[in-house]
């Protein structure tokens, strides 16, 4: 007698949801509740709280480096001016050479430090076209 042969049928389905963010679905949050009620609403609160928190850091974040920015270019006039007046005075004293130095130099560095920032923010610019 020959051996029989079946054959089994057999069908795997695979589901996956991917989503982003702090917040679970609506399923999720219902089973929450049910399982402890109020929680739901305590995860909507600890959103908030971490989203204020996260808010005021970058706040806090943007005001240091506006005023570094600020500070640095207060020292960088101070340091500039301070070359020109004592270029001029140089000059004036008849160390011409001294004092033309010292202006030269204090231009390059006002028009150096913004050609560079210039061209940095243009380039900036220019990638985030690109990614766009």
């Amino acid at each position: 007698m020959a051996p029989s042969t079946q054959l089994e049928a057999r069908s795997l389905t695979v589901q996956r949801e991917i989503r982003s963010g702090p917040l679970p679905s609506a399923e999720e949050f219902a089973r929450y509740e049910q399982v402890l009620p109020g929680a739901a609403e305590r995860l909507m609160r600890q959103v908030e709280v971490q989203s204020e928190h996260r808010r005021n850091l970058e706040a806090s974040v943007v005001h240091s480096n506006i005023a570094n920015e600020r500070r640095g270019m207060n020292i960088g006039a101070a340091l500039a001016g301070m070359f020109i007046i004592g270029g001029f005075a140089a000059v004036m004293t008849g160390h011409e050479g001294a004092g033309y130095a010292a202006i030269g130099w204090a231009a390059a560095q006002v028009s150096g430090t913004y050609l560079v920032a210039w061209w940095g923010k243009r380039k900036q610019l220019q990638m985030k076209r690109e990614q766009e």
